[in-house]
């Protein structure tokens, strides 16, 4: 298995530390654990994680689903909602930011792995197929050209 980066994004110690040993025992190498949104944005930016878990409720607010979004539009990386909420309108407000999973804790080491794993994979998936889009695009776009070309000149093109 590719050892993959995460970034924990997690205010509470003891969960931070007991998320942190879960994961290394699963083989994931852990870049950073940070307790506020602006410390996790500053690591994002400088240590390239393959994949963010965030915590919703950050220093008794909602900065999670913020930093969410910004993980979203910013950094375009996979992220994990690992929280204690599992009300409907928190659910409602975290489902906005697409993430790639929801954790209610406390957790179970292995669903853990399951969802980084498959949130990965989706990840990759999703890019995959934009590539692919992307490059059908551009093959569109060319033909397109050499038709205008083609239409303009109305000579053969190929000789």
């Amino acid at each position: 298995m590719e050892k993959n980066k995460i970034i924990i994004v997690e205010d509470d110690e003891i969960t931070a530390l007991n998320l942190k040993l879960s994961l290394q025992k699963h083989g994931y190498i852990i870049l950073a654990i940070c307790d506020s949104a602006i410390n996790a944005k500053n690591k994002i930016s400088s240590l390239s994680p393959d994949i963010v878990i965030v915590d919703i409720s950050l220093q008794e607010s909602s900065d999670g689903i913020e930093l969410a979004k910004v993980i979203r539009k910013k950094y375009n990386l996979p992220f994990i909602f690992l929280t204690s909420y599992s009300d409907d309108e928190i659910i409602s407000k975290a489902k906005l930011t697409e993430p790639y999973g929801y954790i209610v804790k406390p957790f179970d080491p292995s669903s853990l792995h399951a969802t980084i794993q498959m949130a990965l994979f989706k990840y990759e998936m999703e890019n995959e197929r934009k590539e692919d889009i992307d490059s059908l695009k551009v093959d569109k776009l060319n033909l397109e050209k050499l038709l205008y070309y083609k239409r303009a000149s109305d000579k053969p093109i190929v000789t």
